[in-house]
């Protein structure tokens, strides 16, 4: 009996021991336990048969040249997936891209386009188009209201319970979006992460910034482990793009709830989708990458609107994108070292990508900005280093904007 009580207060005294150990490292133990997530799964994936599914890709989008839109279907009342696709004066690529939907895999399928604004032909293009395949929709907007509000007035207007953000200036691979729906339906995932070809000029590649999981990240959060090496401190670029996520409609729909009416009603015209990503794994409670090949993504087509800083009137609105996208991160962001670090990286990342843009930045961004530099630096969560780096910046901002230096 003495053994057995002494044994139970031994017990009690290492249950005691544990939470003074957590209580005193719960500041940190979320950092500590990142860093043991990264040692363990942070294996960047191998494309099995990497040399053969890039030819026959190439060989599929080739075949596209030589195809007409002769294809006609009913409308589908019950979609399995719903493509989203923002439209601007792209007139040019709409029918090659339209066919390469429509050659897909996966039949049952809505595809709603939303015209924001364009003052080229597109629209008569899909309108064309539609009187064949009922299962297109064309939702115009009265005004530009930019990329942001376009993809959220299209999640309003899906049927499916499966949404995926696509470019019209892109295509669609054969079987990737067949291929994933099934994969997310038969283990109700939120979102699952597929390969894209990626073409820029003339190197053409298939896509390797997706990491081989055993398990399904059952917290999609912590995936923002790709952005950091917490024990070195050091951030690592991490894909944002949506074209190459199937997501599950609910989490589209929390997502655009997160970001708020007045974040989405801003003309955001650069990084939208760091956005739209963030809230999203902010919101979701699972995460996969599979390895499945399944867009073909153009780099060569896309009008950046980050290089066209030299135009005055551009540049202004850049700005203003990048300005709301730090406000968006630091407003959005919670308390956790993660967070603000975070931010701290996407601001870093910003300037030295576009410093050029910040001698346009108005007195009231300015100091919203400021205000932003000196709260981090106070924080508790901010390691000195990091602290050193946010003088060094905002030292070099207004350096910038006191000289206009171009």
């Amino acid at each position: 009996m003495k053994i057995l009580i002494s044994l139970v207060k031994l017990f009690i005294l290492i249950i005691l021991f544990l939470i003074i150990i957590s209580f005193r490292h719960n500041k940190y133990g979320f950092e500590n336990k990142l860093i043991r997530y990264i040692k363990i799964h942070k294996k960047q994936i191998k494309i099995k048969d990497y040399e053969e599914k890039l030819f026959n890709t190439i060989k599929y989008i080739n075949s596209l040249k030589e195809s007409k839109l002769i294809l006609s279907y009913k409308k589908i009342k019950n979609p399995k997936v719903s493509f989203i696709s923002t439209i601007f004066n792209q007139e040019n690529y709409l029918s090659k891209f339209i066919f390469s939907v429509q050659r897909q895999k996966l039949k049952k399928y809505e595809l709603i386009f939303i015209d924001d604004f364009s003052a080229d032909d597109g629209t008569k293009i899909i309108k064309k188009i539609q009187e064949k395949d009922k299962r297109i929709k064309l939702i115009k907007n009265k005004n530009n209201m930019g990329t942001l509000y376009s993809r959220y007035i299209g999640e309003l207007n899906a049927n499916s319970e499966n949404i995926i953000f696509i470019d019209c200036d892109d295509f669609l691979l054969e079987n990737g979006i067949f291929n994933s729906y099934k994969y997310i339906e038969k283990n109700n995932i939120d979102i699952v992460q597929f390969h894209a070809v990626w073409q820029d000029k003339n190197v053409i590649s298939i896509s390797n910034f997706s990491y081989n999981y055993e398990k399904t990240i059952y917290q999609p959060y912590l995936s923002y482990i790709h952005y950091y090496n917490i024990k070195k401190k050091k951030g690592d670029e991490y894909n944002y793009a949506l074209w190459n996520k199937l997501i599950k409609r609910k989490i589209v729909n929390k997502a655009f709830k997160f970001i708020g009416e007045k974040y989405l009603k801003e003309k955001i015209i650069i990084h939208n989708d760091l956005i739209i990503l963030f809230s999203l794994l902010k919101n979701a409670n699972s995460y996969k990458y599979i390895d499945e090949l399944g867009y073909y993504y153009c780099k060569s087509n896309k009008n950046s609107a980050s290089s066209s800083w030299k135009d005055f009137k551009i540049s202004n609105e850049l700005v203003h994108g990048l300005f709301t996208n730090i406000k968006f991160l630091y407003e959005k962001t919670g308390y956790t070292y993660l967070d603000k670090y975070y931010c701290i990286f996407k601001v870093h990342n910003y300037y030295y990508k576009y410093n050029k843009l910040f001698k346009y930045l108005n007195n009231t961004e300015l100091t919203y900005i400021t205000k932003i530099f000196n709260k981090l630096i106070n924080s508790d969560f901010i390691s000195k280093e990091d602290k050193s780096k946010i003088l060094v910046i905002k030292t070099l901002i207004f350096k910038k904007v006191e000289t206009q230096e171009d």
